[in-house]
């Protein structure tokens, strides 16, 4: 039996998935998340799933931890991080 996914940092607010949420520019767009772990909002991706290019989804079928790492978590392989 399948469960579904729930966020670990997951905390409720009035009117939006999450105390998280920031609101997308463009309306039937998943939101991004304020948290530094994450990129994309995983629970309104439940709603809206992301418009994906054609190598993301090459990149989806060949890993899926991948693309979840790549796509929800906004991490590109190779990029440098100056914090």
């Amino acid at each position: 039996m399948l469960t579904e996914h729930v966020c670990q940092m997951l905390t409720p607010s009035n009117g939006l998935p999450c105390k998280h949420y920031i609101r997308p520019n463009e309306p039937g767009e998943p939101g991004l998340c304020a948290q530094r772990t994450k990129f994309l909002c995983e629970e309104a991706m439940k709603k809206y799933s992301p418009r994906i290019s054609y190598s993301t989804l090459s990149e989806f079928i060949q890993c899926k931890q991948k693309y979840y790492h790549h796509v929800v978590c906004g991490l590109i392989q190779g990029a440098h991080s100056y914090l």
